[in-house]
């Protein structure tokens, strides 16, 4: 982005959207600023030719928690966000595929769920976290993972803003050997929740 500033205020708005068969994707030094209700930061989904002709995907919302074997080993994406502002209505940012990374960024969303990442790999470093609101749904935190074996959260901080307390930080569904380490979190009652098969390594958080 070359430092620049992307801003829009349309409800459902996304600041930076693909889907398809595209690999390597890079976004990186600048801001996204989509305030409208329900709006996206950046939306990057690894999809094949036959589900983007329609086959029903976890990363689609109706779908993100239904059980669906067949869509755990998802293609190798690569997708980098890095040096990011992001402010947005709803999530911040919406990935699929393996070998995704966010680094180095701030995100913050008026929603409960800021990050949500489908696939393998995926690992999450060096951010600033904010989320304003409670996660609505039974399985959204502020970061969530589906099918996410191998991912890596750490040194990052994970802030709640809004009344009360946020249940929990980090939801992982379906995801085995993850690594959460030397994370800072505020105003969270719970760090990780484990659903379904899922296993991880917690080491080095600081509670605020």
């Amino acid at each position: 982005m070359q430092g620049h500033h992307a801003r829009a205020d349309v409800a459902g708005m996304d600041g930076v959207r693909g889907i398809g068969p595209g690999r390597n994707v890079i976004v990186r030094n600048g801001t996204l600023t989509v305030a409208g209700q329900g709006s996206t930061g950046v939306r990057l989904l690894l999809r094949s030719r036959a589900q983007t002709a329609g086959m029903r995907s976890p990363i689609e919302s109706e779908y993100e928690d239904v059980s669906m074997p067949e869509a755990a080993d998802t293609g190798q994406a690569n997708f980098l966000l890095s040096r990011l502002n992001i402010r947005a209505g709803g999530r911040g940012v919406i990935m699929s595929g393996a070998g995704n990374s966010i680094r180095d960024s701030t995100i913050e969303v008026d929603g409960g769920n800021a990050i949500f990442l489908h696939g393998r790999g995926s690992v999450i470093e060096n951010n600033t976290i904010i989320v304003h609101a409670r996660a609505a749904g039974p399985n959204d935190a502020v970061i969530k993972l589906r099918d996410a074996d191998g991912a890596v959260i750490r040194n990052n901080r994970i802030i709640y803003k809004g009344d009360s307390r946020a249940a929990t930080a980090i939801n992982l569904l379906g995801s085995n050997n993850v690594r959460v380490e030397n994370n800072i979190v505020e105003g969270i009652d719970e760090v990780v929740r484990q659903t379904g098969k899922t296993s991880v390594r917690e080491q080095g958080t600081q509670r605020r």
